[in-house]
């Protein structure tokens, strides 16, 4: 009888055990669940103000070109209204192109050496700042007042970098500037941030940022290689 009641007993105790289990893990998955979906909400949320925002920026700026474009079909017949349009699309360009100087609120980047025994500032590092800047939709860029432009190079030679041909001791402080939108300057900055984590990871390098309100970056200089197009021409097509 002790014996049917040992069993018994130990029966009804696994099943509450295993009811038991059973139901903190349909609560647990519930919970997990939950955060997944709360999680996923969020980030859509994120996604869709950023689409949304991306989209008026691209409705703005389709609507500059379409009044830019009216200017130029009002000023057909007035040589002077045309004429000052041109100037104006030629600044642009040039503005574009790095060939004048340019001011404006943005952020000041100093990188530097902690110790210049072991460490050093590789190209790819100063190459990882750039991208993220033109992801941060930086109008314009200099590192070490050498004017970032679509045909600079960055590259390695010995202990030095070489940008815009000229040549720049990889153990001395590098200062990159950049001219941000005053309002996206703190998203461009936290969106720097796992730059800088990542620059920063082995205690190598040190990375300050600081905004400004006022900055001038150069143009490029007209001697320097990346400014050389002697052997191309606009094609007849």
């Amino acid at each position: 009888m002790k014996y049917r009641n040992t069993i018994a007993i130990t029966v009804i105790c696994l099943i509450i055990g295993l009811a038991v289990a059973w139901q903190y893990k349909s609560v647990y998955n519930n919970k997990k669940t939950a955060n997944v979906q709360n999680v996923t909400l969020e980030d859509l949320k994120d996604k869709l103000i950023l689409e949304k925002k991306n989209n008026e920026e691209l409705r703005s700026r389709n609507d500059t070109l379409n009044r830019e474009l009216k200017e130029f079909e009002d000023a057909k017949g007035n040589i002077d209204l045309y004429e000052k349009n041109l100037r104006i699309e030629v600044e642009k360009a040039n503005i574009i192109a790095g060939l004048t100087d340019v001011q404006g609120s943005g952020i000041i980047i100093s990188i530097s050496v902690n110790d210049t025994d072991f460490g050093w500032i590789s190209s790819r590092d100063i190459l990882e700042v750039i991208n993220a800047l033109r992801v941060a939709e930086a109008n314009a860029i200099a590192v070490n007042n050498e004017r970032i432009i679509a045909m600079t190079e960055i590259s390695e030679v010995g202990n030095y970098l070489i940008i815009n041909g000229v040549p720049m001791s990889s153990d001395k402080t590098f200062l990159i500037k950049a001219i941000v939108e005053p309002q996206k300057l703190d998203d461009s900055i936290k969106m720097l941030g796992s730059v800088f984590a990542k620059l920063e990871k082995d205690d190598m390098l040190s990375v300050e940022a600081e905004k400004v309100d006022s900055i001038t970056i150069p143009k490029i200089e007209k001697n320097r290689p990346s400014f050389y197009f002697d052997y191309i021409k606009p094609s007849n097509k």
